[in-house]
């Protein structure tokens, strides 16, 4: 049997633990992060859970940016990339992050 890719690990981690004894999945989990944020309403609380940098550490990512919590994009806990969200779809590609100092691309 393979490995399985540390990303792909923690989301088959967190399904589990969303499911009931019915084997149905849970609908009332409540979206993590800052309470109104935005992306809490663009984005599936579970997806938000499981989403994770893109860089070989595959950190967590956090909503919002550093001195802009409410912004659409979502920061990664370890490396601080930023990752931003259009059209509701978050950009995951290395090459498209910013770092906190970088200004915000159209």
């Amino acid at each position: 049997m393979g490995l399985i890719h540390p990303v792909f690990a923690r989301a088959a981690r967190l399904l589990s633990a969303r499911v009931v004894h019915t084997g149905q999945m849970a609908h009332s989990v409540p979206a993590t992060g800052v309470p109104g944020h935005p992306l809490t309403e663009l984005l599936d609380p579970l997806l938000l859970q499981v989403l994770a940098c893109p860089a070989p550490h595959h950190a967590g990512l956090t909503l919002g940016e550093p001195g802009h919590p409410m912004a659409l994009s979502l920061t990664c806990t370890e490396c601080g990339r930023i990752f931003d969200v259009r059209d509701g779809i978050p950009v995951l590609l290395l090459d498209d992050a910013r770092w906190p100092l970088d200004p915000v691309s159209s």
